[in-house]
């Protein structure tokens, strides 16, 4: 059985922007996709079992399990499967969406750096979170927080772990450290109750991160603190000091100040101009 996703992604965006609905699809398949060029849209996938044959860019690759790919429109590429329990997720966006999504996300806007495509084979621990993502992606009132969620975790790791990066993680327990960071497992822990959480010297944790991740535990913990209040701004009805008391911000004023140098905007203003595009 083949699957032309080029044809199934133009039928479902035309189906949802003609119902004003979204521009944005995800769909499970175990088969394999002719090869097709995304010309307006962007497309993530993961190779949730078996093995595939990867085209692209004129080249043939075996990839297998757990191995995720991020590419940029204009793209061309196509899976075939190497083994019968072949299956991946695929995700694909308009532009239009991502625009909204970096917008959202600045920490994320430079991922591709000069690159037209992302990839990495992740980890057992990073697939089964992100599996458990992408299980949870329902269609249901809250599913653009979940796809936001997804998609915050899923290219955070592609840009730290992107096979043709330089630092690679040494140790388990920094990929650990990073997941739940991006899950926000520690998004109010205090660091010094973070490095207790760990069977390894302070200082070599502390290195390890920098060098896996290019910031101190401090500064990923603070993107990931703003990251979630910018959610909440766009897409619940909390007050702003109640924000900024989820996300962990005992002082008011140290959080407007800090979401601005972030963000270029008060979270009052944030919040107003995604409310704006949304109408």
């Amino acid at each position: 059985m083949r699957f032309n996703l080029e044809r199934c992604a133009k039928n479902h965006f035309e189906d949802h922007v003609l119902r004003k609905e979204k521009d944005y699809d995800y769909v499970w398949c175990a088969a394999d996709v002719d090869v097709h060029t995304h010309e307006d849209f962007y497309e993530l996938f993961i190779l949730a079992g078996g093995d595939y044959y990867h085209y692209y860019n004129g080249e043939e690759k075996r990839i297998g399990r757990n191995t995720v790919y991020f590419f940029k429109p204009g793209q061309s590429h196509g899976i075939y499967r190497a083994t019968p329990q072949s299956v991946h997720f695929s995700f694909f966006a308009k532009k239009s969406f991502f625009n909204r999504f970096f917008e959202e996300n600045p920490f994320l806007r430079n991922c591709f750096g000069r690159k037209d495509c992302l990839s990495c084979r992740l980890t057992d621990v990073e697939y089964a979170y992100i599996y458990k993502l992408a299980n949870q992606l329902v269609r249901q009132d809250d599913e653009y927080q979940k796809v936001c969620l997804f998609l915050y975790n899923v290219i955070t790791l592609l840009m730290f772990r992107n096979e043709t990066a330089p630092n690679e993680a040494k140790n388990d327990y920094v990929v650990d450290l990073v997941t739940k960071l991006n899950n926000y497992t520690y998004l109010t822990t205090r660091v010094q109750e973070i490095y207790g959480q760990y069977p390894v010297a302070k200082c070599k944790l502390i290195k390890e991160f920098k060098e896996y991740t290019g910031m101190t535990i401090i500064q990923y913990q603070k993107k990931q603190k703003l990251a979630y209040a910018a959610q909440l701004l766009a897409n619940a009805d909390y007050q702003i000091t109640r924000i900024a008391e989820i996300v962990g911000f005992d002082s008011l004023s140290h959080f407007l100040r800090i979401f601005k140098e972030e963000y270029t905007m008060t979270p009052k203003e944030y919040r107003k101009s995604r409310q704006s595009k949304r109408d």
